[in-house]
């Protein structure tokens, strides 16, 4: 996928929706990852829900912090299995390419959030108390992330929330590069 040409967006939720353990010889993240029907926190200049969300048919990606270069897993080649449910998306990723470090970090909190990453939002803007309110109902999943330390669906900092807008071309770009690299590397393999 070229995310070049796209909306790119990612949201956190807190990893205590995650299990971590081990099931026999296999270590498994299991979870919800995108809760249907509640309301974010306030980002700086709105709020959001998602009423839906749609994997990726040809190939969601697990990853560290969002970060390309280090993947997990992936729904192609079998460790990342994701279901919709009623009370929003489940993943489960099983034998996860992590380290011994990474996932003690998990299991201590230390980096408490797991997120998601998603294109072709459809959704609806409303006004509610005088705030703009998100409505999505239905977004293209193109990868899960453990090991977040930022989180969209929590409190934050409004100076964080409220960053530039040349910021957040800088951030679009250097993700869509590492993406690019990334589906680059999977072709050649």
């Amino acid at each position: 996928m070229d995310l070049a040409n796209t909306n790119y967006e990612r949201r956190s939720t807190p990893i205590s929706a995650l299990e971590l353990r081990n099931d026999g010889d296999k270590t498994v993240i299991e979870g919800l990852v995108v809760p249907f029907g509640q309301r974010s926190e306030d980002m700086g200049f709105f709020t959001e829900e998602f009423r839906g969300i749609t994997p990726d048919p040809e190939n969601v990606f697990a990853l560290w912090a969002h970060d390309v270069r280090d993947p997990l897993g992936s729904t192609r080649e079998g460790a990342l299995s994701l279901k919709v449910e009623t009370r929003g998306l489940v993943m489960r990723l099983e034998k996860p390419v992590i380290s011994a470090e990474r996932m003690e970090m998990l299991r201590r909190g230390i980096l408490p959030n797991a997120s998601f990453g998603f294109v072709d939002a459809t959704a609806e803007w409303v006004e509610e108390e005088g705030k703009e309110h998100r409505v999505i109902h239905d977004a293209k999943l193109i990868e899960v992330s453990v090991g977040v330390a930022f989180p969209a669906y929590k409190q934050t900092d409004i100076k964080a929330a409220q960053r530039s807008l040349e910021a957040a071309r800088e951030e679009r770009w250097r993700v869509d590069q590492q993406l690019m690299e990334m589906e680059a590397r999977v072709r050649t393999a």
